[in-house]
């Protein structure tokens, strides 16, 4: 629904040679102010694990919209 990732990055951790694949980071802007980034743009961030299922859902500067799952749990 929401398209193509504004940014979008593959999680791993902890660093080490035991490094493991955590799932990816993906990130929306709903508005800019400039061509910039900027931490206080509304924004939603989307965390994946490896079965391509949303965790943690995070909305940023979205009035009235909250947190979804968290980052040991599953989103319903």
């Amino acid at each position: 629904m929401l398209g193509t990732p504004d940014y979008s990055e593959v999680m791993s951790g902890p660093k080490g040679p035991d490094e493991k694949w955590l799932g990816w980071a993906w990130m929306y802007y709903l508005s800019k102010r400039s061509k910039a980034t900027n931490l206080n743009d509304p924004r939603v961030e989307i965390f994946f694990d490896t079965s391509y299922r949303a965790t943690w859902i995070v909305p940023t500067g979205v009035p009235g919209a909250h947190e979804i799952g968290g980052v040991r749990e599953r989103c319903s």
